[in-house]
């Protein structure tokens, strides 16, 4: 989400395209993301974070925290390497914080960045790899998929929707 990172607004992709081009400032961001958010996800949910929350450590932990509480489901973070694992607000705010998350019985492998295809095998019957971190970046193989805001048209998906886009 990189909730309240205003230079995100300017980051490109590979092709030299912006990776949020449908924002004008950070509180349309913020807002449209809560907003997406919220109206999908019901307070009993459970939500999968796949990393980078926010920015701005320490300078505005109150908006942060305002932001967060807004968000709807019981929420749990797979660190992204923009997240600090010791960060209150994020203890706070997340029912669990972990580095990866596997479900073996969908094979699927949670993770913040892509992971090497050859650590996806079948005896831990792991298919793919839904991660996040590269932006509007193109998968890196047919087993991995790109869960990262700019991809899902800001809104979380469930697991069994993310699993309609990979190959069968």
């Amino acid at each position: 989400t990189h909730f309240n990172h205003g230079n995100i607004l300017n980051f490109v992709n590979y092709e030299g395209e912006k990776v949020r081009p449908e924002f004008s400032s950070v509180e349309d961001m913020n807002e449209s993301m809560i907003k997406n958010w919220n109206a999908v996800v019901t307070p009993m949910d459970h939500v999968y974070h796949l990393g980078d929350v926010y920015f701005g450590h320490g300078k505005d932990s109150s908006g942060v925290r305002n932001i967060l509480s807004r968000l709807n489901g019981h929420k749990r973070l797979i660190l992204g390497n923009h997240d600090d694992g010791k960060d209150p607000i994020l203890h706070q705010f997340f029912q669990k914080i972990m580095m990866w998350r596997m479900f073996p019985e969908l094979g699927v492998l949670l993770t913040h960045v892509p992971i090497h295809e050859s650590t996806l095998h079948e005896k831990a019957k792991i298919k793919y790899n839904f991660h996040g971190h590269i932006h509007r970046n193109a998968n890196p193989s047919p087993v991995h998929l790109n869960c990262s805001v700019e991809m899902q048209q800001y809104t979380p998906k469930t697991i069994e929707e993310l699993l309609t886009q990979m190959p069968r």
